[in-house]
């Protein structure tokens, strides 16, 4: 039998004895456990063990947990057995002084990190355990025993200036043994301090949200940030290498606080606990109104992190907006005076915020302003809005089918340019090589709007030509009236028009014998939705929209009624319409700036930019011009009726 094999039956041999123990009440016999356990972890950091460390230093935890469970099982009853529950935390305490002075020699840094992670671990799951339980005087009292694992307490204060002289006499060579060992003591000494410190902000991030949910009271949450001051040592930088640490790590095995949860759930039933990230930033602007802290440098943070500032400030902004909101419940715990007090820190804060997150978007746009705009985006985004266009242009689609249409130069009398010009603030990184964004997200709405306009310029034709108008108070009377008048007038009627609000509005006429949603698949567009709504009496009902069509209906011979004059172009979609997205000349970023140089110099969040910084903004917009030459013709006003539905009073 190997050692793995040796220390997992001698694992499964004691937890089983420690739970008999327990429930027998019998403090002394746990205290002897805990002892050869204490004996057990020495070697094994003697020895370099890892793998049997792991499956002894969680002893703390699985004691205290056995403890609060039989307790209520069992009526435990006296001082010792809680004494012994309480004591854990001393014991991880201790463990942890001893790995320093068990592997000071070790030459594996690494390994000397696994250990220290493992036990501050332990530790964090011990103090998880004990709010669970809601267990808030022992956890105060293993709070006050943390006391000892807090700060630079395992800092060599040498190493850092014995490292800083090796450096200076290296002469540009850092490779000597001597500076490669302080380097790696030096690393050793951070990861410790990051998990003692971690484990602490930790813990009290979590009784924040536990207070939110209503789970501790104020007393007890106050007590216990009472506590927590008097241990934790204060280090502003720290806590916001901290706070980016959480927000952008992945956390999914870090110190267990993924599986952290504050309702008790059945076994083997799915479930999400709070999102680390979530809470541990609320906890961050809690302490940071607490404090009245304002402070927030971020020259010690990673680049990559540092593009995660927009987030951060959204987050912050909505933490402050929720307690503003549920001000009564948190003025004690945010430790203000009054509400004007709250905004004043709080704009403060976010103020802070805003500035790091200004100057990190400065050096992104400054970046972004000496590009050009890239060609395979503007092929792919022109596209996008061509297809976009296409679906809206209902009105070209049923000439296209059913009219009459004739191409025309530009000096063809009365042919209209129906123009849209787009100015996109910040649109230029949606075609920015480097960057993956879908430069469709936000903008297609200008290609159906210019879609649109197509179809109004023939509604307001066809009406302005003073056609042949019925009214009916029903959709229904109003195609029987206007088709009866059509076949006396010997018209063959070949469409019906209506607004695309007919598709839920009018339940008599889907129920006529006359309606049918079968229709003649020539008039079938693929690109369209409800683009053929059905037929009534064979003929085909178009759906388009446009507001003057409200509460009309067209009813024509179209092809005899309508003409389509247009101008194509081989360079354009489908020969007819244009697509430009161009970035920002540089007279139109001047003329743009000095219209109204005070919409350009104040950001969102209110901090005042230099002229040039301004102008950087402009020159990180875009253009995007659409452009179709187009005009409608009424052939034959005796060839279609308009239909007005309106109320019955009205007639």
């Amino acid at each position: 039998m190997n050692n793995v094999h040796i220390a997992n039956s001698l694992a499964t041999s004691i937890w089983s004895s420690l739970k008999i123990a327990i429930e027998n009440n019998s403090p002394e016999t746990v205290n002897t456990f805990v002892n050869f356990l204490r004996k057990i972890l020495r070697k094994t950091l003697k020895y370099k063990k890892i793998e049997t460390f792991n499956q002894f230093i969680i002893f703390p935890d699985t004691i205290y947990t056995t403890i609060k469970q039989q307790q209520s099982k069992y009526q435990l009853k006296g001082e010792k057995i809680f004494f012994v529950a309480d004591e854990m935390s001393r014991h991880i305490s201790e463990i942890i002084t001893l790995i320093r002075i068990l592997t000071k020699d070790e030459s594996n840094k690494l390994l000397i990190i696994d250990f220290y992670y493992e036990a501050f671990r332990s530790f964090n799951d011990l103090l998880y355990r004990q709010t669970t339980f809601y267990d808030w005087e022992m956890l105060a009292s293993s709070i006050k025993k943390y006391r000892y694992l807090t700060g630079d307490l395992f800092a060599d204060p040498s190493s850092k200036y014995r490292l800083n002289i090796l450096i200076s006499e290296s002469y540009g060579d850092e490779n000597t043994e001597e500076i490669q060992k302080i380097k790696a003591d030096l690393e050793v000494q951070s990861r410790v301090s990051n998990y003692g410190r971690q484990t602490l902000s930790g813990l009290k991030y979590w009784l924040y949200l536990l207070y939110d949910e209503g789970i501790i009271d104020t007393e007890n949450l106050l007590r216990l940030l009472q506590v927590v001051k008097e241990v934790q040592i204060n280090d502003l930088d720290k806590e916001i290498k901290d706070l980016f640490f959480f927000r952008t790590s992945n956390l999914s095995q870090y110190m267990g606080w993924k599986h952290w949860d504050f309702m008790g759930r059945p076994e083997m039933e799915s479930f999400r606990p709070p999102m680390v990230s979530n809470w541990m930033t609320t906890g961050f602007v809690i302490d940071r109104i607490r404090t009245k802290n304002y402070y927030f440098d971020i020259s010690e943070i990673s680049s990559n992190q540092k593009m995660t500032l927009p987030f951060l400030y959204d987050a912050v902004q909505e933490d402050i907006q929720k307690f503003r909101k549920d001000y009564e419940k948190w003025q004690k715990i945010l430790l203000v005076r009054n509400i004007d007090e709250y905004d004043r820190i709080a704009k403060n804060l976010l103020a802070s915020i805003a500035f790091a997150k200004r100057v990190i978007v400065s050096e992104e746009e400054k970046l972004l302003a000496e590009k050009d705009l890239d060609d395979s985006k503007i092929r792919w985004f022109t596209i996008q809005m061509q297809d976009a266009w296409k679906i809206e242009t209902r009105i070209r689609k049923i000439f296209n089918i059913l009219g009459d249409i004739m191409e025309v130069s530009e000096d063809y009398p009365g042919i209209k340019k129906l123009e849209q010009h787009n100015f996109i603030e910040n649109g230029k990184k949606l075609f920015n090589k480097d960057d993956y964004v879908n430069a469709k997200n936000g903008l297609d709405h200008f290609a159906t709007g210019f879609g649109k306009m197509e179809n109004d310029l023939f509604i307001e034709i066809v009406e302005n030509c003073d056609p042949v108008i019925i009214h009916e108070t029903s959709l229904l009377l109003l195609l029987d009236s206007a088709l009866a008048q059509m076949q006396r007038n010997s018209i063959t009627t070949t469409a019906i028009i209506l607004e695309s609000e007919y598709l839920y509005k009018d339940e008599e006429f889907f129920r006529s014998d006359r309606y049918t949603g079968y229709y003649n698949p020539i008039y079938h567009d693929d690109t369209m939705n409800f683009f053929v709504l059905g037929e009534f009496d064979g003929i085909p009902i178009f759906l388009v929209d446009s507001p003057l069509l409200k509460d009309k209906v067209v009813i024509s011979n179209f092809k005899k009624a309508f003409l389509m004059h247009h101008i194509v172009n081989e360079a354009w979609f489908e020969n007819e319409l244009s697509v430009d997205v161009n970035k920002i000349p540089e007279e139109l970023v001047e003329e743009k700036y000095f219209e109204n140089p005070s919409v350009w110099q104040q950001t969102d969040e209110g901090i005042l930019l230099s002229e040039e910084d301004a102008k950087i903004k402009i020159r990180n917009s875009i253009t995007i011009d659409f452009e179709r030459f187009v005009d409608f013709e009424v052939k034959d006003k005796t060839q279609f009726i308009v239909g007005h539905i309106i109320e019955s009073n009205n007639i």
